[in-house]
């Protein structure tokens, strides 16, 4: 068993759970950087993940991510990384996250859908189904998922971000 990294923090959990604005919060407080995953997705494509998903397709999208994954995690030290709701989805990327901390992020269907609904940035994943029945049945094939890689587990569930990082960070010392 690969012994874990303690400099390299990262967040995980469905979309809109709230791990890039705690995120932040528990970089500023560390005093560590904060890494957008998805944000340097885009970067590497030069699209975004919506254009992405449309164009390449969610393989292509799904081999980026874990490349960027990979190289964030080889590469850097003292790092909060914000993951995609589906990085959990391939093995390689569980075995990586497992190498450092983990913290899952949770929060009920009903705040998730009403946060999803403010952003139209994300593709849709299931066609055909209304926003409800898509994160229901995608939160039902990624949970197991979930459940193998995270150290710490948050609900966040109108809690302030600060109070949430404060919580996590307690758990980290």
């Amino acid at each position: 068993m690969t012994r874990k990294r303690k400099d390299v923090i990262f967040l995980v959990g469905y979309r809109a759970t709230g791990k890039t604005t705690v995120g932040i919060e528990i970089a500023r407080m560390l005093g560590w950087e904060f890494i957008d995953l998805d944000k340097e997705i885009e970067k590497k494509a030069l699209r975004s993940i919506k254009d992405i998903f449309s164009e390449l397709g969610e393989d292509k999208f799904r081999d980026i991510e874990s490349e960027v994954l990979e190289d964030t995690f080889r590469n850097m030290s003292e790092v909060v990384v914000s993951t995609g709701g589906g990085c959990v989805i391939r093995q390689r990327n569980r075995e990586i996250l497992k190498e450092g901390i983990v913290v899952l992020f949770r929060s009920s269907v009903d705040t998730i859908v009403i946060r999803m609904r403010k952003d139209d940035s994300r593709p849709s994943l299931v066609k055909g189904m209304t926003l409800e029945e898509e994160v229901r049945y995608t939160l039902s094939m990624r949970e197991k998922f979930y459940e193998e890689v995270w150290d710490i587990s948050v609900v966040n569930e109108n809690v302030s971000p600060y109070i949430i990082a404060k919580l996590v960070v307690n758990c980290l010392k």
